[in-house]
């Protein structure tokens, strides 16, 4: 049984994109923002970011350079690895945390695996575009393109739960 919360259910730490103006939306927001910083620091809430936040710096150091894989694979994107960094922190706190590999176009790859076959997948590239893909089972799969404002797409938090359930 999965330990996700319904897709109408918000994680405590999850944000939707602000739409306010006045600066009290903006001392909100930095609130939250302040919070999630917080979570993250903490042993219980936040090692399982903080060790995918490790690996991805670990992984984009690695492939800063062309051909870093042997077969002319561009450079990590500076671009991904910030827009990484921001999707792996604005994950939702009961959410686990993604494998991180690095593409061979420089873009960043996280990927969600339950069971043998099924997998959701993130591409994390230097503009503001979520592609995604996924399969939970041999016939039931999905893919697309989503835009990036530092808050994850319902979609693909919708698309995560489902591979869990």
């Amino acid at each position: 049984m999965s330990m996700l919360p319904p897709s109408e259910f918000a994680s405590p730490f999850e944000t939707s994109p602000t739409r306010g103006l006045s600066p009290e939306a903006g001392r909100v927001e930095s609130l939250l923002a302040e919070l999630r910083k917080q979570a993250l620091a903490s042993v219980v809430l936040g090692k399982a970011k903080q060790d995918a936040l490790d690996s991805l710096y670990t992984i984009f150091c690695e492939g800063c350079r062309a051909g870093w894989d042997g077969y002319g694979a561009s450079p990590a994107s500076y671009e991904s690895y910030l827009r990484a960094r921001r999707f792996i922190e604005a994950l939702p706190a009961d959410f686990p945390v993604p494998d991180i590999a690095l593409d061979p176009d420089g873009e960043v790859s996280l990927e969600w695996y339950h069971a043998p076959g099924r997998i959701f997948s993130v591409s994390v590239g230097a503009n503001d575009e979520l592609n995604y893909a996924g399969r939970f089972s041999p016939t039931r799969k999905t893919h697309g393109t989503e835009p990036f404002t530092g808050h994850i797409p319902k979609m693909i938090l919708d698309n995560i739960r489902r591979l869990l359930q």
